[in-house]
């Protein structure tokens, strides 16, 4: 085995740290990820890390930096994208002036919730959702516009 070894280093090189090093790459690439909310229906789901083009209904996965509840990575729909118009009527909350859904006054652990940012979504920023009431998304200013710079990627529901 010694002789073998040495004879085929570079395929015993593969053979020992070729798993290891297919391993990494696919890690560096994807992950598992697995959502203990309630927010999605979906409990695990695949990060495609390479993957941060924005796209109108789909999945991302964003870091909320700061947002003094959670953090974390969060997962969400886009739904609105640069050069659409939020709004609020009260706690109604419209993008491009169609209604997805109500903003809360107050969070499930009790802490006061102010509406997100409103008007014209800047370029380079992206309005996230879930339909789930207790979602912690866009329509709250602890979370607001998601940046370009804190997409990690796109999500790919397992089940």
């Amino acid at each position: 085995m010694i002789e073998w070894i040495l004879r085929n280093k570079i395929r015993a090189f593969l053979y020992v740290f070729g798993p290891l090093i297919l391993a990494w790459a696919f890690s560096i690439k994807y992950s598992i990820r697995i959502n203990l909310s309630d927010s999605l229906p979906y409990k695990l789901f695949i990060l495609d890390k390479g993957n941060q083009e924005v796209k109108k209904g789909k999945l991302i996965a964003f870091v909320a930096p700061g947002n003094g509840v959670y953090e974390g990575d969060f997962c969400k729909y886009v739904i609105g994208m640069p050069g659409d118009v939020v709004s609020y009527v009260g706690y109604d909350v419209y993008v491009g002036y169609k209604h997805i859904g109500k903003a809360k006054k107050v969070g499930k652990k009790g802490n006061k919730l102010e509406r997100g940012p409103e008007g014209i979504i800047p370029e380079g920023h992206y309005f996230v959702y879930s339909k789930k009431e207790d979602s912690f998304d866009s329509r709250y200013r602890n979370i607001g516009y998601v940046k370009d710079s804190n997409i990690i990627g796109t999500v790919y529901p397992i089940f």
